[in-house]
């Protein structure tokens, strides 16, 4: 699925918002976690960790890294504050 996604205009339209600045977890990351939970079926961000937690080294194949749900959930964070 990810292999659709061209990186370039993803990184690119990143950069134009200056999205990475002073986040330690990178958009591209982030959108291949919340796109994991999603085609896992996960229903909570707890649920993303676990089933990460679970199938382990596995990640590696699907280009992917374990994340603590404090990690994961600090974009979510910034995103919630910065909307009215």
């Amino acid at each position: 699925m990810l292999r659709s996604l061209s990186g370039f205009d993803f990184e690119s339209t990143v950069s134009g918002y200056n999205a990475d600045r002073g986040i330690c977890l990178k958009t591209y990351d982030f959108f291949k976690g919340m796109a994991y939970g999603q085609l896992s079926g996960c229903l909570s961000v707890r649920e993303i960790e676990n089933s990460m937690k679970a199938i382990g080294k596995r990640l590696y194949h699907a280009e992917l890294q374990q994340m603590k749900r404090s990690t994961f959930l600090r974009p979510v964070k910034c995103c919630i504050g910065a909307w009215p």
